[in-house]
């Protein structure tokens, strides 16, 4: 058992001890607005919050093994209650199962905050928060828990309620309780109404960083160290990115990303075309930017390699691969690859014509 639930939060010390001081001067603010990029850890500690006013324990963030915190991670704890963007229910679905498909994603988040979930393919409109889900928070913060205790309320994704349930819950926030806590959730702030930004207190999370990536994948979702190294390098910051990247097929991207930097500096042109027109004719458009994010990291590999770095913030077969690449190409001019990848993952999020982006690719010294 964790002596801190908050140690569940990866990373955001800034964040933890801004929390930890208000809930030990009982100075929690009755709405909290966590922002900040995606898989940072925004509904993480959220969800640690309302842990820690459940757990039976009184550990602070919950010790998430009481019966207390059981009933919370199940959503079958009345004095929390998660909401979160849904899509419509279709007209041919029985009402019965959209529950159930609603319920079963709600429950994946509270198991794994850090990923973001589809409701594809059961349901398929974009998902929203809508007005009668406010109003039925509404309803419910008019009641009285058994027991008493402070009422825990999540709205993840805050920025997808409609203007109807915005302006519901704005008035929830005029006039909150005096027993509940309101936790809103949103990447982008600047699509709420700005009367709700002013009626919470905000807190930025901050991106990941590489280490505190690398040490959730391991000691959480039992990584392989190299493995988790790789990743974290190309995460960007977020752990939901660097899940996902795992559960992914990495190795036949790494081994795509191999493929790509040996032909960047392949000095026979018709090899260079070659070997692009055959990455494009074997590699999924979708996978394409996963694939030169990793190409990034090989070429920073390639560049600490060549500082004498030993740590190169790779899996040890890369560094190897890297090696022994560096050793054959002893004059490779990495910032100038470095910059064309840059151009082309710029590209790509630009929806440059594909073939142009990786044919930018080519134009490198020597070539």
């Amino acid at each position: 058992m964790s002596p801190n639930g908050f140690d569940r939060v990866a990373g955001q010390k800034r964040v933890k001890a801004l929390i930890a001081s208000a809930l030990g001067r009982n100075r929690l603010p009755h709405a909290l607005l966590f922002t900040g990029p995606a898989g940072v850890g925004k509904d993480a500690m959220a969800m640690a919050i309302a842990l820690g006013f459940a757990c039976d324990e009184r550990v602070p963030g919950g010790c998430g093994a009481c019966k207390s915190c059981g009933r919370t991670l199940r959503l079958e704890n009345p004095g929390f209650q998660f909401i979160q963007p849904v899509p419509a229910k279709p007209k041919a679905m029985k009402e019965e199962k959209y529950f159930e498909i609603l319920r079963e994603r709600g429950l994946a988040r509270m198991r794994n905050p850090y990923r973001s979930v589809t409701f594809a393919p059961e349901l398929t409109t974009a998902p929203v928060i809508g007005i009668d889900t406010i109003r039925g928070l509404r309803q419910e913060s008019r009641l009285m828990l058994f027991g008493g205790g402070t009422r825990v309320v999540l709205i993840s994704g805050a920025e997808c309620m409609t203007v109807p349930a915005a302006n519901s819950l704005l008035k929830l926030l005029e006039e909150p309780p005096e027993d509940m806590v309101i936790l809103l959730t949103s990447p982008a702030p600047g699509l709420l109404l700005p009367t709700i930004v002013s009626r919470c207190q905000t807190l930025r999370f901050d991106r990941l960083s590489e280490s505190d990536i690398e040490t959730a994948l391991i000691e959480r979702w039992e990584t392989q160290p190299g493995k988790a190294r790789f990743i974290a390098a190309m995460s960007g910051g977020s752990l939901d990115r660097a899940l996902e990247l795992a559960d992914g097929d990495f190795e036949a991207r790494r081994d795509s990303a191999f493929q790509v930097l040996e032909t960047m500096f392949e000095k026979n042109p018709a090899a260079r075309i070659e070997g692009t027109e055959t990455f494009l004719k074997n590699t999924d458009k979708a996978e394409v930017q996963d694939i030169l994010q990793m190409l990034l990291a090989l070429l920073r590999g390639l560049q600490q390699i060549r500082l004498g770095r030993e740590d190169c913030r790779l899996d040890s077969d890369a560094a190897r691969s890297l090696a022994a690449f560096l050793k054959a190409h002893p004059d490779l001019d990495i910032d100038r690859a470095t910059r064309s990848v840059l151009r082309a993952i710029d590209f790509g999020q630009k929806n440059v014509y594909l073939p142009l982006i990786l044919y930018s690719l080519d134009q490198m010294p020597g070539n």
